[in-house]
């Protein structure tokens, strides 16, 4: 798929060094990774999984 953007300014090199802020993404790349070692996370997914299964259960 192509993207044709019509009358866009095409960016300078500094406005694109300062997207480029990797550190930031970084950042988000850890805090995002940092909610599966959360127990709440498992706790949550354990819990609904084992009601998925005794309601298919009881169902079935």
């Amino acid at each position: 798929m192509i993207k044709i953007i019509v009358d866009r300014k095409e960016p300078d090199s500094h406005s694109i060094k300062n997207r480029q802020d990797f550190q930031k993404v970084l950042k988000m790349y850890e805090k995002q990774i940092r909610l599966f070692y959360n127990p709440w996370f498992y706790g949550a997914v354990g819990f609904s999984s084992l009601l998925l299964f005794l309601l298919n259960y009881v169902i079935i």
